[in-house]
């Protein structure tokens, strides 16, 4: 069995969404829209939602917070 087959297919795509973090971010700094964000990164918005969740990363203001 593959490493990405223990994954289930929600799983997979926040990985994929990991390996795109910075560019996230930066989009988010920049202040784009999570549906654009999305649409860019090729996930659905209630992926990216959730990454961004699970994440705690949040735009406020055009800048990019962390939430611990």
């Amino acid at each position: 069995m593959q490493k990405w087959q223990k994954f289930s297919e929600s799983d997979r795509r926040g990985i994929k969404l990991d390996t795109r973090e910075a560019e996230i971010r930066s989009y988010l700094a920049k202040g784009m829209s999570k549906r654009s964000i999305a649409k860019l990164v090729d996930c659905s918005p209630s992926t990216l939602y959730d990454w961004l969740s699970r994440k705690h990363l949040h735009s406020r203001h055009d800048k990019l917070v962390e939430k611990s």
